[in-house]
């Protein structure tokens, strides 16, 4: 057989009878393959397990087989190459019994089962915390799941209101708008200055479970708020179609907020920290202060000391406390006596008389008491004197 020469190093060769021939460096490749493939594919020989042994494969043609667990379901997909993994059941809710019991370890704790081993306090939110927004002006009070959602069937939220823990499944929330002197909060004394109010949840077998927010800390029943949105015990409720005088209401938490005065009382509320947004029950607020109106029986002092002034106030429970110093470098004329306006009304039994703890000094003839008849006043009574500084110690009863 005459072997034909190529007329290049790479040109392929052929004979008569079609058998193929090739170069030097074809042959070279040809002669490193293994035969094994080895050297154009990626595979994992290992599985590992984080905890558990490495499963490793014992030949080329091993089989890695996944089983099922318990509420565990396994589909394969030959087309789609595919295994989806599927999970039921997710256990049984062990009840109050059992979870005292603790005899089951395959039943899951709630919060109502856990409510069953120890005391919870009224007002004492399981899952829940409080939300307050302000949006065009208008102030909304919710509460949320501890996930920041609505609470739901599968992310119930659960409070202890008269005695009994209530379930919450569904968005609750209590919205006021701008343009109303809610709570009395814009008068005066009150108005674009920071006040504190609570929380409170309620409940009735109609409504369910109700929200509302207000300036008092001592309601335990519907009958406890005021229902004249002005007043300073007023309570903004979520839904009041059919409450009763009895219904329970609970304290779950305060937060700050300011409705500015004027005709537009728009709402607005700080930037909230651990100190002005409380998410459990507390009955007092923060010492807030405000702006008391002091009117003369003669002409007012004209000159104010600013170095001594000093305004507060605080509510606890049902008792609201004042202190306060203001200091004049002049007495004005005729004045034997002024009102000091305060930042919360107080209760009128019967028109008679809460006393304070009052001086207008130097004098020595001075005498104060809350005035009965205007329930937002102090009265102080004193001899004319050369120079006039207020002190207001006082505290009253407000339900």
């Amino acid at each position: 057989m005459e072997i034909q020469k190529p007329t290049t190093s790479t040109e392929n060769m052929t004979d008569s009878l079609n058998k193929r021939f090739c170069t030097d460096a074809e042959k070279t490749v040809v002669g490193n393959t293994s035969g094994t493939n080895s050297g154009d594919q990626n595979i994992f020989s290992t599985i590992a397990v984080n905890g558990q042994s490495n499963i490793v494969a014992d030949t080329t043609s091993d089989t890695f087989t996944l089983i099922a667990g318990t509420n565990i379901t396994l589909t394969t997909n030959s087309s789609t190459d595919s295994v989806t993994i599927d999970a039921s059941g997710g256990g049984t809710k062990a009840n109050k019994t059992e979870a005292a019991a603790g005899t089951d370890d395959t039943k899951f704790l709630t919060a109502l089962s856990t409510a069953g081993l120890f005391s919870i306090s009224e007002g004492t939110v399981l899952n829940g915390k409080i939300s307050v927004t302000v949006a065009s002006n208008n102030l909304t009070v919710a509460l949320k799941g501890k996930d920041g959602n609505n609470p739901s069937a599968t992310n119930p939220v659960y409070a202890m209101i008269g005695g009994t823990l209530r379930t919450i499944s569904s968005a609750l929330s209590v919205t006021k708008n701008a343009g109303t002197n809610w709570c009395n909060s814009g008068r005066t004394e009150l108005a674009d200055i920071e006040v504190d109010y609570f929380v409170y949840l309620g409940y009735n077998t109609t409504d369910g479970v109700t929200i509302g927010f207000s300036r008092i800390c001592a309601a335990d029943n519907y009958s406890d708020f005021s229902t004249t949105t002005t007043n300073d015990r007023y309570c903004a409720i979520s839904t009041i179609t059919n409450a009763t005088s009895t219904d329970y209401y609970n304290i779950i938490g305060r937060f700050a907020a300011t409705l500015s005065g004027g005709a537009g009382y728009t709402w607005s509320v700080p930037t909230f920290t651990a100190k002005n947004l409380i998410q459990r029950p507390i009955y007092t607020t923060r010492s807030l202060t405000y702006n008391p109106t002091i009117i003369w029986t003669g002409t007012a002092p004209t000159s104010e000391n600013n170095s001594y002034k000093f305004i507060r106030y605080n509510i606890t429970n049902n008792i609201v406390e004042i202190r306060m110093c203001r200091s004049y470098n002049n007495t004005g004329s005729n004045n034997t006596s002024c009102l000091i306006t305060t930042p919360f009304y107080m209760l009128n039994v019967n028109g008679a008389f809460q006393s304070a703890a009052c001086s207008i000094t130097p004098s020595t003839n001075s005498v104060s008491f809350m005035n009965g008849a205007d329930t937002n006043r102090i009265s102080i009574t004193t001899s004319s004197v050369s120079a006039y500084q207020i002190n207001v110690f006082c505290s009253y009863l407000y339900i």
